[in-house]
């Protein structure tokens, strides 16, 4: 994977989240804000830097451990849901693979890299779905991101959906590629 950052922005409404996320959970945010304060951050549709946003990710991680970064995820996962919505690029009452399709255009519409670079579904049945992660972004954080975005399909139990690693850059994979299984809030694993 490539894995530079020279060229790639991303909107500022991420790193918001990041440090919003970080606050509600009772954390200390001076250390995170001394890593952005120079930049604006009252623009959500601006972007800014995404090897700041990666910079502030690891920090989030290296201060408060893997559940914290998680939680963030969980919430940029809603706020990527929500900005697919206002566009229009997912329907109401989406399914699972119409949400995770939605990831890759969030991807193209909401990072700018000169590489295209962001999210690849490899493989959706009906019990689950595998994609690979091609840009940047941080590697756990995407456990919580994927969580959050597939259990805002209707069709979905929230609570029965799991993120695992398939494969893993830090295992020494090229790609790190993250198996998502649910259940339908019928009780039945949902057809894709």
């Amino acid at each position: 994977m490539d894995h530079s950052t020279e060229g790639v922005t991303l909107l500022t409404q991420y790193v918001v989240d990041v440090l919003e996320v970080v606050e509600q959970l009772g954390y200390s945010t001076e250390a995170l804000y001394a890593l952005v304060e120079n930049n604006d951050l009252k623009n959500p549709y601006a972007h800014l830097p995404m090897s700041l946003y990666n910079t502030l990710c690891d920090k989030v991680e290296e201060l408060y451990g893997e559940k914290v970064i998680r939680e963030v995820g969980l919430r940029i996962g809603q706020t990527a849901f929500q900005i697919l919505q206002e566009n229009g690029v997912i329907a109401q009452g989406p399914t699972v693979n119409e949400v995770m399709e939605g990831i890759e255009i969030a991807a193209e519409t909401t990072i700018s890299d000169p590489q295209n670079r962001g999210w690849e579904i490899l493989e959706s049945s009906p019990k689950q779905m595998r994609m690979r992660r091609t840009q940047t972004f941080h590697s756990k954080l995407q456990l919580g991101l994927l969580r959050g975005l597939a259990a805002q399909s209707p069709e979905v139990l929230p609570d029965s959906v799991m993120v695992v690693f398939a494969k893993q850059i830090a295992q020494g994979d090229e790609f790190d590629e993250y198996l998502i299984t649910w259940k339908s809030s019928k009780g039945e694993l949902l057809p894709n």
